[in-house]
């Protein structure tokens, strides 16, 4: 979703400053709409896959959390998309009826990953050490 008035997509990312709590991610989405922010990005990963430890266990966000998430955004008319780190999270976003993702500068080198983001056919990001390049 753009911006119609400046023609700008202007995202807030939403990671770590939730501290594990579904209230205070709903308040920062509140927030960034009323900012003016046209999409929020949130990061979905399973902490012991990427980090190899639980150290960041309480900043997972569950399916079902990601469910009541972008139910509030759609209420809201803010589009909610996420970074991807498994193929599962692309199910679960899949699910949901997510129109982007994006693949983080860490994953672009997972071919089995990019590619399952890039056959779901829908808006894709590639970020690359800062360097943006849109599908």
């Amino acid at each position: 979703m753009l911006n119609k008035i400046n023609n700008i997509n202007l995202v807030a990312e939403i990671h770590p400053q939730h501290y594990g709590s579904l209230e205070n991610i709903k308040r920062i989405i509140l927030s960034a709409k009323i900012s003016g922010a046209s999409s929020i990005k949130i990061q979905l990963y399973d902490t012991l896959k990427l980090h190899k430890n639980s150290l960041r266990k309480y900043l997972e966000v569950s399916f079902e959390e990601l469910k009541i998430l972008k139910e509030f955004c759609d209420f809201l008319g803010i589009e909610i998309f996420a970074s991807i780190f498994s193929e599962d999270r692309i199910n679960w976003c899949e699910k949901l009826n997510f129109n982007t993702y994006k693949i983080a500068s860490r994953s672009i080198t997972d071919t089995k990953l990019c590619k399952e983001v890039i056959s779901t056919k829908k808006k894709n990001n590639y970020f690359y050490r800062n360097v943006r390049l849109e599908k």
